[in-house]
């Protein structure tokens, strides 16, 4: 069993809440969000005015392919951000039927990880036509569990807290010494390591080259565990 910590609600209940692995949340993801392709970056061709030497670079900011691949990236995550939030509904089910390993009433000493076998959600709800799951157990977390209208927004931001450890933190800042970390891993042409190289005409500055450095360092769709996992946060309890 993973190991948890205890949740208290303001019904009453108890929770044993576990954090959800980066790559269970990745795989569902992966899984249920059809993420657009990302714009790949553009590469040009140069050729050195000494020796006629052709090669194929990276395009640099302020050029034509450059300005035309940003405004590709600003379209690819506004759809990206569309679809994140579209499947916010999926995302609160499966988060929550991860993280909630147990519940128990305050002052109980057992656990339950299943609803009691006899459980059933009121039969009013089939007789106004409310759909429910076909997992039990999550419509036990949400009509028992997650019952109180006036509890409910602070006990999910509780239980994604716990779930999401440090979500909700900016992730987005890069240190100078991490650019150029990132930059000497490019190759070396004439003897000079990439941090201390330009191309060109790039003039950009440490912050510049650091933006950069953010939106060539994104992986699997630029949604690795930290964006997940604020995105997630950040929408559960905003609702």
């Amino acid at each position: 069993m993973p190991s948890t910590r205890i949740v208290l609600l303001g019904n009453g209940w108890e929770l044993q809440v576990c954090t959800v692995p980066p790559h269970a949340s990745f795989r569902w993801q992966k899984a249920n969000i059809p993420t657009p392709p990302k714009p790949v970056r553009p590469m040009v061709e140069i050729t050195s005015p000494l020796d006629g030497h052709t090669e194929v670079v990276p395009a640099l900011p302020d050029s034509a392919e450059w300005d035309a691949w940003i405004e590709q990236m600003k379209m690819w995550q506004a759809d990206s951000d569309a679809l994140f939030e579209e499947h916010y509904q999926e995302q609160m089910d499966f988060s929550l039927d991860y993280a909630i390993v147990g519940w128990r009433r305050a002052g109980e000493q057992e656990w339950t990880t299943d609803p009691p076998v006899d459980w059933k959600p009121r039969d009013v709800l089939a007789r106004h036509g409310v759909d429910l799951y076909d997992n039990t157990r999550l419509n036990f977390i949400y009509l028992e569990l997650l019952d109180d209208p006036d509890t409910f927004k602070k006990s999910v931001s509780r239980i994604m807290s716990t779930a999401y450890p440090g979500g909700e933190k900016d992730t987005s800042s890069v240190k100078d010494e991490e650019v150029t970390a990132v930059l000497d891993k490019f190759p070396v042409r004439d003897g000079t390591p990439g941090s201390a190289r330009n191309v060109g005409s790039d003039t950009r500055t440490t912050k510049e080259r650091s933006a950069d450095v953010v939106i060539r360092a994104g992986d699997d769709g630029g949604r690795g565990k930290a964006s997940f996992a604020r995105r997630v946060v950040q929408l559960f309890t905003r609702k």
